[in-house]
């Protein structure tokens, strides 16, 4: 965290004073907040990825990364969700499977509800919406989630955007237009979204317009690939017969 923190990126208030803890030398599980925020959710795409085989490690990782900035629990199971949701939707894309609504969004709530019981229930809030028009889906959100910062409110119309629509763009574009928090919206919508649908449907022209300096966009998809050579070693020496 101190090594890519750069000040002048306009992050929340908080931030600033859980970096000069870190810097101080105080534990990373002891500078965190009782926030609920939707910061700790918004970055955890990757757990999700690494751990879609196993809920069980999923659930302990993402609290664990969240904790550091985030001790809220509803900044906690809002982490545990979209994990969950990577992870779901990853499994999903692999099998080359549709995927039920319902049974991902209970699957969700179960593995949260621990943590926060108003988050998952509000999270089940999306199961009676059906897919349709993005504009016409756009009120339907918003008339059951602010979309604003509080992990309770993002989290959920996120994972919306990717069950209401077909395909990674439509994913997105419902997400960033449901107003609100709209960047760490469209990056939870993207992250569900780019795990069912695959590297392929990210459009050219997108990634092409990312930052790319020293820690921007090769260096991102680097750490991508290299954290899939990692759990695809993992996974074969777990596999491998004892002697």
């Amino acid at each position: 965290f101190l090594a890519n923190f750069h000040p002048e990126r306009g992050y929340g208030g908080r931030i600033y004073g859980i970096m000069d803890r870190l810097a101080a030398g105080v534990p990373w599980d002891q500078v965190g907040t009782d926030s609920f925020g939707n910061g700790s959710a918004m970055r955890v795409a990757p757990v999700g990825f690494f751990y879609y085989d196993d809920l069980a490690q999923l659930k302990e990782a993402a609290m664990a990364q969240a904790t550091i900035t985030h001790r809220h629990p509803e900044a906690l199971a809002g982490a545990v969700i979209q994990a969950g949701a990577v992870a779901l939707a990853l499994r999903a894309g692999l099998e080359g499977q549709g995927v039920n609504a319902e049974l991902f969004l209970r699957t969700l709530a179960d593995i949260s509800e621990d943590l926060d019981t108003r988050s998952s229930a509000r999270l089940l809030t999306l199961i009676d919406l059906e897919p349709g028009p993005i504009a016409e889906l756009i009120p339907r959100v918003q008339v059951l989630f602010r979309c604003d910062v509080r992990a309770i409110e993002a989290v959920p119309p996120a994972v919306a955007s990717f069950l209401l629509t077909d395909d990674f763009i439509s994913a997105i574009t419902l997400a960033v237009n449901l107003g609100g928090d709209t960047d760490t919206l469209g990056a939870m919508a993207g992250a569900v979204a780019g795990a069912y649908y695959g590297r392929k449907a990210l459009p050219e022209p997108w990634l092409e317009l990312l930052e790319n300096g020293p820690l921007g966009r090769d260096y991102v998809m680097d750490l991508g690939h290299r954290a899939a050579a990692l759990k695809i070693e993992k996974m074969s020496t777990i596999r491998q017969p004892r002697s």
